[in-house]
């Protein structure tokens, strides 16, 4: 029996990606190639981070289909 062929276009995930489900704010971090704390600040529009960094991050997490957890949300 020969093996399907699973290629796709998708990028490949970054290393501790979760596999299956929504991708994670630390997803979005690897593949921005800055930390989790940076795409929490670029996410919630803080000003510490350079608008050039935030404009990458906001593609990165849209392209990802990165969505803010309503409920921690809500603590924030």
């Amino acid at each position: 029996m020969a093996k399907a062929n699973k290629s796709h276009s998708a990028a490949p995930l970054p290393p501790g990606a979760k596999t299956g489900t929504q991708p994670a704010m630390r997803d979005v971090a690897a593949a921005a190639g800055v930390s989790i704390a940076t795409v929490s600040l670029a996410l919630s529009g803080r000003s510490k981070v350079s608008q050039a960094t935030r404009d990458k991050i906001h593609k990165l997490a849209e392209e990802m289909g990165y969505r803010k957890n309503p409920y921690v949300s809500a603590l924030m």
